[in-house]
């Protein structure tokens, strides 16, 4: 048998561009950009420091938070959002329209249907962009888990970490298993307009595994 591992490729940032209408990370996905290194350049900050704005503001980091992350003045982090927010600024407009959505409504809705409420004290409105993202990818897992089980029985499921799925396959055909393996998990979110997509990785154990390149 062999080891398999398919791993969601960076699907917060993939739901929150469809969610948030954000047509410049749109562009960058579409064409296969590296968004880190392309932001870092926008911004005028390293590359690991872009990477993570680009996972934090999704979730409507704020000048304190980000100042206190990374050991700057309120102002100078300020100043370094409000930049980036001027390439992006489709986060904040999915951030404002999340709560409002939240504190109009009582709840927000995910695409498969599931409510996210917001009538009790340890759900508070201004999370619900991030309960929005998060809860979509969530989503994805649970449907993934489900399509990979019913069309591709023979996969064995031994894990789900995050947003990845990993198992066993038997030796014969894995490769024409792991394609269908990609081709379920990438079906699971079909209105998305920064389609999910899945980077698989396979070997004889977990050490070892290597990444599949479907032609």
């Amino acid at each position: 048998r062999v080891r398999w591992d398919a791993d969601y490729a960076q699907a917060e940032i993939r739901v929150a561009t469809h969610y948030g209408a954000e047509e410049n990370m749109r562009e960058k996905r579409a064409r296969g950009a590296d968004i880190h290194t392309e932001t870092a350049e926008e911004i005028h900050i390293p590359r690991d420091d872009a990477k993570r704005l680009n996972f934090s503001v999704i979730y409507g980091i704020g000048a304190k938070t980000y100042s206190e992350r990374q050991g700057i003045s309120k102002a100078e982090a300020k100043k370094m959002l409000d930049k980036y927010h001027a390439f992006y600024p489709g986060w904040r407009r999915l951030y404002n329209k999340a709560q409002a959505t939240a504190e109009a409504r009582g709840y927000i809705r995910l695409y498969t249907g599931r409510l996210r409420h917001y009538n009790v004290a340890h759900a508070p409105t201004h999370k619900a962009s991030s309960n929005l993202v998060q809860g979509t990818v969530g989503e994805m897992l649970r449907l993934a888990i489900l399509r990979v089980r019913k069309n591709v029985p023979e996969a064995k499921m031994d894990l789900c970490v995050h947003d990845s799925l990993n198992g066993e396959l038997p030796i014969e055909d894995h490769m024409e298993r792991l394609r269908e393996i990609n081709r379920e998990m990438e079906a699971v979110f079909p209105q998305c307009t920064v389609p999910p997509r899945v980077d698989m990785k396979v070997g004889d154990r977990w050490g070892n595994l290597k990444k599949v390149e479907f032609k």
